[in-house]
């Protein structure tokens, strides 16, 4: 797995989730730390449907082959291919921000990331403070995210 062992043996818990998305101090930076919970997140998930999972750690891995190796390894599900169509463009956002010195669409590409998901994901409470929830927007949307992936590990594998 590409540098990223914040899985090791166990789930990454979900509070150390938020721990990491709060620390981030802008969209850039939470985006990019998604991007990295996510990558293990899904390459813990393939580990577990493989029988023997010690070869995938000698192969450096792209995010999109991880990606595409988790959906693979799930069951069809139609219902599901708005999570794999957002963490496509979660991972078109992240390779815009680490290659290119200046990303003037940034806001445009999110509101793409937001369209993915559609109504799945929920960020609009509707009891919160408006410049608040503005504000914090994109890291709910992230934690959700992650949380959502987190939960493949948690369906059964194929037997």
């Amino acid at each position: 797995m590409p540098q990223v062992h914040l899985v090791a043996d166990k789930d990454i818990a979900f509070s150390t989730i938020g721990s990491r998305m709060r620390q981030a101090t802008d969209d850039s930076a939470a985006v990019l730390v998604a991007h990295l919970l996510i990558e293990a997140l899904l390459f813990r998930f393939v580990q577990t449907r493989v029988d023997d999972p010690e070869p995938l750690d000698i192969v450096q891995w792209t995010f999109r082959e991880i990606a595409t190796m988790a959906q693979a390894l799930r069951r069809r599900r139609r219902d599901e291919q708005w999570l794999w169509n957002t963490i496509s463009e979660l991972n078109h956002i992240r390779n815009r921000l680490s290659h290119d010195i200046e990303v003037s669409d940034l806001p445009g590409m999110l509101e793409r990331l937001y369209e993915a998901a559609g109504p799945r994901i929920d960020i609009h409470a509707p009891d919160a403070d408006p410049a608040k929830r503005e504000a914090n927007k994109l890291k709910t949307f992230l934690i959700i995210l992650c949380a959502v992936v987190q939960k493949l590990q948690k369906k059964k594998a194929r037997s």
